[in-house]
Parts: structure tokens; sequence; C-alpha cells
């Protein structure tokens, strides 16, 4: 997943969905061992992936290194764009098959079982990024 650290809270919560649910998933904030080039590791783990979402929200889309991410994605058509806030997508993501989880459900067992359910169909991989 690509998120900037202002939606880390965001991305940890999805990621641990996505591990209840049976998946793969390499999130910068658990998995990037210290002292590592954050540039190449991102890169490694976006080439593994067979997903990468993006947690998109303002500061997600005001971030530099979002754009990146996001753009590498989408070119390698391995994007699935999730809404955590109301805000616009840029318009080259319209297309892209897409998510949104704006409003939060109160029953944990639903939120973990339906995240693994709405963002994948059957993939098992996935890489979550952050700055």
């Amino acid at each position: 997943m690509s998120y900037t650290g202002a939606d880390e809270a965001w991305a940890t919560w999805v990621a641990a969905a996505l591990e209840k649910a049976g998946r793969t998933v390499s999130l910068q904030v658990w998995d990037s061992p210290a002292g590592t080039n954050v540039v190449v590791w991102i890169n490694e783990q976006m080439t593994a992936a067979k997903w990468t979402i993006a947690i998109c929200s303002p500061a997600y889309f005001d971030a530099h290194w979002s754009t990146y991410e996001w753009a590498g994605a989408l070119a390698g058509m391995k994007l699935i764009p999730l809404r955590v806030a109301d805000c616009p997508l840029p318009p080259i993501l319209a297309a892209a098959k897409r998510r949104t989880i704006v409003r939060m459900v109160t029953q944990v067992t639903w939120r973990y079982a339906r995240a693994g359910a709405l963002i994948f169909g059957g993939s098992r991989r996935c890489s979550l990024l952050a700055r």
C-alpha cells in the first residue's frame, strides 16, 4: 500500500485486516529494516507485489513521493485506489478500479472481514508503502 505518514493509522488498519483475511502484506512501518535505502526497498516491494493499494486522502495527494508510487503502480496495472477521506482523485485515476472507506463501522469483526473482501478478490500479495 502506498500511503503518507498522516494516513499511517489507516494503512496499518487495512494491513491488519488483510493479514487477518489471509493476505500477505508488506508495510513500510512494519517491514522496512532500519538503515535501508527506502527508495530501493519501496521499488523491491512494488515489483514483488501483485497489487499496490493507495490510501487516498488529501494528504496523500499533497505528498511528493505518493505520485511516483501510484503512477508506477498504475502503469503496471497493479493499483487499487482506496479512498479513506472524501477527496477528489486525479483525473487519470478515474478509470482505475477503486474502493471507498470513508465511514467507519463500529463492529470490528465486520470491518476486518469486509476489508479483505472489499480490497481484493483473489490476490494474496500487496505492497503497503509510506514516507
